[in-house]
């Protein structure tokens, strides 16, 4: 929307000397680097506009030491990285739960973030597309291993298993749908169906979008949007309403999204992968990245193949 902001910082945690390997295995932040990122990131949060803060850098927060003091990186709504080029899973994906106090009496307030490990480009060919559509943020991820394909990333509503509405405040129901749709060609139609997975996924709703045009601006846009009854669809369940959108351009070839789980209240289902994740920070000891990676590597693997599912209320 016009009255929020977004903004996104890049950080470099790589060793400012040292040898190629393996003591770059993780990420080395400074205190005097964090504090400059975090004040960044604080500044904004004084502002009356609403705010999205997404921070991206090389290094999963697994594979992240703690800088001297013992802190790290939390007051973001999304962090984006990579580093482990889609080695042990292309969905390594987590959301931080990090508790701050939020006035003079010492209240706790819970704040979440999520963070998306990307796979590379140079072996597994992969590409995200992120958007962010008012505080929900939305992505898809892409193997290319030819020409762009015409795709479909459902920008809102969001995935219940993966992505987050980011917010400050409690969450509010949105009576709208909208997808970007990208292609070669000329689009003719584009529906969104909902499906009730607990009637054997019985289409409940099918919802034509719209073009989304503006007078003011000649710059195509690839999105499609519609009004819906987002009431209809509140459930305790974050899983039992799927939506999915289907393409049709102008060779006659239909185009589907992924078909994706939401919730309308906000719910999540959180797939904690067990593997060195967390929102307490982990000091690290410097003798740590001199072990070989290979131990380090088959230590995260065995433990990253269990996922555990818990629900989550992000209010």
């Amino acid at each position: 929307g016009n009255d929020r902001r977004y903004l996104f910082i890049g950080i470099d945690d790589t060793m400012s000397i040292g040898i190629r390997g393996p003591s770059n295995l993780f990420g080395h932040p400074t205190d005097k680097r964090i504090d400059v990122v975090e004040s960044e990131l604080q500044y904004w949060d004084n502002s009356t506009a609403l705010i999205t803060k997404v921070v991206f850098g090389h290094f999963p927060m697994s594979f992240t030491a703690s800088s001297k003091t013992g802190t790290r990186y939390e007051n973001v709504s999304a962090y984006i990285c990579g580093h482990l080029h889609a080695k042990l899973s292309k969905k390594l994906w987590r959301l931080h739960m990090v508790e701050t106090a939020s006035d003079s009496r010492d209240r706790k307030r819970v704040h979440n973030f999520w963070e998306w490990e990307l796979g590379d480009w140079k072996e597994s060919k992969l590409i995200r597309i992120l958007a962010l559509d008012g505080e929900a943020v939305s992505f898809l991820d892409l193997e290319l291993e030819q020409e762009f394909p015409t795709t479909i990333l459902i920008t809102y509503p969001t995935d219940s298993r993966s992505m987050n509405t980011i917010t400050t405040d409690r969450h509010s129901i949105r009576n709208d749908i909208s997808a970007l749709v990208f292609s070669h060609h000329i689009i003719l139609n584009v529906t969104a169906k909902v499906f009730d997975s607990s009637s054997n996924f019985k289409i409940v709703e099918e919802i034509p979008l719209q073009l989304v045009t503006s007078s003011s601006s000649t710059v195509y846009k690839p999105l499609f949007h519609a009004k819906w009854n987002a009431e209809s669809y509140k459930s305790t369940s974050p899983t039992r309403y799927w939506v999915q959108v289907f393409a049709l351009d102008s060779q006659g070839k239909q185009i589907l999204s992924e078909p994706r789980p939401f919730s309308v209240d906000g719910k999540l289902i959180c797939t904690a992968l067990m593997w060195a994740y967390g929102a307490a920070p982990v000091a690290l000891s410097p003798a740590l990245c001199w072990v070989p990676p290979l131990l380090l590597v088959a230590a995260v693997y065995s433990t990253a193949t269990t996922a555990e599912l818990t629900l989550c209320n992000i209010t």
